[in-house]
């Protein structure tokens, strides 16, 4: 019989809030809205990088501290108590003819994103692992994909290793894309006594 192992594989997580903003959080992107910046493809982002900070995204970071809870228990599963923090948070816009180009987040261990307004959209993960060949393939799986596609809509939240390139397509439509991104660090016992590496952090 043959096998084929998924060894190492890259975990991105997908849930969603399942409710409606309130109108003190909606007051308050509006409010943060007013003073941007623009990066490569016309994106536009907040300048406090901090929003989740601010009490009226209270409910918001309580619900993403919630889904960083699962991720570092049902996937990383740690033998020790650690606990992600997050570092940074901030607030992305993007309208018609605009994209987010492909990055990813230094100094963060993993990060996320919560659709606070999105329609038939998607952000693309990209595989940048160096292959010696290119093989065309006629159909896309796990395995020989360069890009992977995860359809979004209002109220989602993925979470992924920082390290994983991604972006954002060219926007169609005249619907302007909302969403609050985050990075994060740890906070706990690491490595190992035994082995000459444990670190409180």
């Amino acid at each position: 019989m043959n096998h084929v192992f998924d060894i190492f594989p890259t975990p991105v997580f997908y849930t969603s809030i399942l409710r409606t903003w309130t109108e003190e959080e909606l007051n308050y992107f509006d409010k943060v809205s007013k003073n941007t910046t623009s990066n490569l493809g016309g994106n536009e982002l907040s300048i406090d990088r901090n929003v989740l900070d601010n009490s009226a995204c209270d409910d918001l970071k309580a619900f993403i501290n919630s889904q960083l809870k699962v991720y570092m228990q049902e996937i990383i599963r740690p033998k020790y108590h650690v606990n992600f923090v997050i570092t940074q948070s901030w607030l992305n816009w993007t309208t018609e003819n605009k994209a987010h180009h492909k990055h990813n987040h230094p100094n963060s261990i993993v990060s996320g994103v919560l659709y606070i307004n999105a329609e038939n959209d998607s952000i693309n993960f990209y595989n940048e692992t160096f292959h010696q060949l290119r093989i065309p393939a006629e159909s896309n799986n796990q395995w020989n994909a360069v890009t992977w596609p995860i359809s979004v809509t209002t109220g989602d939240l993925i979470i992924f290793p920082s390290h994983l390139t991604h972006g954002v397509d060219y926007k169609k439509g005249k619907n302007t894309r909302c969403s609050l991104a985050f990075n994060t660090f740890v906070k706990g016992t690491l490595g190992s006594y035994d082995e000459s590496t444990l670190l409180y952090i």
